[in-house]
């Protein structure tokens, strides 16, 4: 898989990689088949805050 993006899912938080080439085809989440990109925004919370503001650390 060339360079994936690391999307995490709206409903369970699962981290799920994606092809940059295929972000506009949508996808599925690896774990529980919700939709990755349903159009709304992801209502934070404690628990699935960590995976969804992912910092990135510097190489």
């Amino acid at each position: 898989m060339a360079d994936p993006v690391i999307i995490a899912c709206p409903t369970c938080a699962s981290l799920n990689r994606v092809p940059r080439d295929k972000l506009a085809d949508g996808g599925k989440c690896g774990r529980c088949h919700s939709i990755l990109f349903n159009g709304h925004p992801v209502i934070l919370t404690a628990a699935n805050f960590k995976a969804h503001a992912r910092l990135r650390r510097s190489r």
